[in-house]
């Protein structure tokens, strides 16, 4: 129950006991100001929205440190999200309390990183490329969300919604030609060749390729079903996302050498390992290698090994499949990133050069009347 009293001084005072029974008071020259302030606040005490009015005065070192802690994530993330907090991130906004950052002065630092630099705790300095911004934004911003879903919130807004980040570069996906893979492929050996033959078919990432067991096979419907990745700290039970836990459509070529490449061994073990040695996981460097090689002999410009996930990519669009089903095979979260690939669409352009037959005819060229009609 709320307690108003009179002081000496001729205020008032109203005192509410929060959750643990510690004391909060307010102070006005006016009864019906404080009185309305400790209803509010016995209002919010009943329906469990308690909120100390204190809580937003934590600083984001401090807020950081619980909330890092606690965080969920990849370890590859992890690590890759641990980077930019120390280079970016803690260097200028430790010492900020959480309810003093706004939209502004978060769209003043991400304008700092874009022309100055952050500094490093190394003291170093720098401009830095706008992939960069963009992560080192997307870290913070995560930081502040989660306190906001804190019980009871810590801050109410995320003070980084709706900051406006530099453009990210346009990027141009180059693929190969049905051509260019049969060259390239005459120069592997195997097992990277079956391996950079079911990448250019199914679109699989590095990742996913080297951590396939043939557990994960069914070779009868000649499907693959995503479980395991290769991480840096090595196999991990489960890929990157939700949305890279697919099952996926293998051609039947590609299926048969990937079988002859588990005779004689462990059904469920790895499917691609290194030509000598112990059962293990093919390691990216000694398959670059050969990769890069392959490319040179086959007298195809150089292009890195995702290049083999964007042809795929590619190779379905043109085909004619339906982008939202390129997007389930390839994993991608949102269909804007499959849509880069819609411009291979043979169909795509269809209405608009039947609408330019029309109006310009066999010729090619629009008739005296059609031009004067038009003028």
């Amino acid at each position: 129950m709320a307690y108003i009293r009179k002081l000496k001084s001729g205020l008032y005072q109203a005192t509410v006991r929060g959750p643990g029974g510690k004391r909060y008071t307010k102070t006005d020259k006016l009864r019906r100001i404080v009185k309305n302030w400790a209803e509010e606040k016995e209002a919010e005490l009943r329906r469990g929205e308690w909120r100390d009015p204190r809580i937003g005065r934590t600083t984001v070192e401090e807020w950081h440190e619980r909330w890092w802690a606690a965080r969920v994530v990849a370890d590859t993330t992890a690590e890759r999200d641990r980077k930019n907090l120390d280079r970016y991130v803690l260097p200028y906004w430790s010492k900020w309390p959480l309810d003093s950052i706004t939209r502004m002065e978060v769209e003043g630092w991400v304008k700092r990183l874009s022309k100055e630099g952050g500094k490093a705790r190394d003291g170093s300095r720098g401009p830095l490329g706008a992939p960069t911004v963009h992560l080192a934004y997307k870290v913070f911003s995560a930081m502040l969300s989660a306190a906001t879903k804190e019980t009871p919130a810590i801050i109410m807004n995320n003070p980084c919604t709706g900051v406006r980040l530099p453009a990210l570069p346009a990027k141009k996906r180059r693929f190969f030609t049905d051509e260019e893979q049969a060259r390239i492929l005459e120069h592997l050996l195997e097992p990277y060749r079956t391996l950079v033959e079911l990448s250019q078919w199914s679109g699989l990432r590095w990742e996913e390729l080297a951590g396939l067991h043939g557990s994960d096979v069914d070779w009868l419907r000649e499907l693959i079903e995503i479980r395991w990745v290769l991480t840096p700290k090595g196999l991990r039970p489960y890929p990157k996302s939700q949305h890279s836990d697919r099952i996926i459509p293998v051609p039947a070529h590609v299926m048969g050498a990937m079988a002859r490449l588990m005779e004689g061994r462990d059904p469920a073990a790895l499917v691609f390992r290194p030509r000598t040695g112990p059962e293990r996981p093919v390691n990216y460097k000694t398959f670059h290698s050969h990769w890069t090689r392959a490319v040179a002999a086959a007298g195809v410009a150089y292009a890195p090994p995702h290049t083999n996930r964007h042809t795929a990519a590619s190779r379905l669009v043109q085909m004619g499949v339906p982008i939202f089903q390129v997007q389930n095979i390839l994993g991608h979260e949102t269909i804007k990133t499959t849509e880069q690939y819609s411009h291979h669409d043979p169909h795509a352009h269809a209405d608009i050069k039947k609408a330019w037959k029309k109006r310009l005819g066999d010729s090619g060229r629009t008739s005296d009347a059609q031009a004067s009609e038009g003028s």
